[in-house]
């Protein structure tokens, strides 16, 4: 992350495009296991559907991340922007936890939720952090 002279922390094009690709990832691999699989569907909390509806949000929430980091978002759609990753990070980790510890054969695919939701907690605490680059008026 770069500095700039405000003191404000700026991400760049590169770490933000992998943020939201590795979070992407992750989720859309998550729904795919659910998807396939009713043993991993069993051993959530929030069913099939509900993961895929988790994922799919989840992407939505770190595109717009991605669109605020790089062209600068105004305070109110920022502010609400970074609440909502930190609840999709909390919701991901959830998520993993449950695969963690439902079983030797669902643990591993707690992998990618968690990973996810480091990324998706990155990608909110980037997005309070930032400052805009246009003045509010």
């Amino acid at each position: 992350m770069n500095r700039s002279t405000s003191g404000a922390t700026r991400v760049g094009a590169w770490t933000s495009a992998m943020l939201f690709i590795l979070t992407a990832v992750g989720m859309a691999g998550t729904a795919a296991i659910v998807t396939v699989s009713g043993e991993f569907a069993a051993a959530t909390p929030f069913g099939r559907t509900g993961v895929i509806a988790l994922a799919v949000v989840t992407i939505i929430l770190a595109a717009f991340g991605l669109v605020a980091l790089r062209r600068g978002a105004a305070g109110s759609y920022r502010r609400p922007l970074g609440y909502l990753l930190v609840l999709a990070m909390v919701s991901a980790a959830v998520l993993a936890f449950c695969f963690f510890v439902s079983g030797v054969v669902t643990s591993g695919a707690g992998y990618l939720p968690a990973q996810a939701a480091v990324l998706l907690g990155l990608t909110g605490r980037a997005v309070l952090a930032a400052k805009p680059e246009r003045q509010e008026r």
